[in-house]
């Protein structure tokens, strides 16, 4: 598994840079900040969110690959299940 890089945070504030913000798998967020950067994060309960990644323009497809499969393996490493239900940032 690749080294995980970044905090936990809250989802407001993983959500709050974004000029963009996007889910695209259950449980994996992507929010744009406006120097360009993708941060990926996966979502650990209904308001936490753990940084992952960061990726600059289309080597975001190569990220998502790698972090999809490992969405539910992370979420069970940090012992909760998310309510996912709600995607409201």
């Amino acid at each position: 598994m690749k080294k995980i890089m970044g905090p936990i945070m809250d989802k407001k504030d993983f959500l709050s840079d974004g000029v963009f913000d996007k889910e695209p798998y259950e449980g994996l967020l992507i929010s744009a900040r406006p120097d360009g950067k993708l941060d990926i994060g996966i979502q650990l309960t209904q308001d936490k969110v753990l940084k992952v990644d960061e990726a600059y323009g289309e080597e975001v497809r190569e990220k998502l690959a790698q972090w999809t499969p490992q969405i539910l393996a992370i979420q069970k490493q940090w012992g909760e299940k998310p309510d996912l239900q709600n995607y409201d940032g």
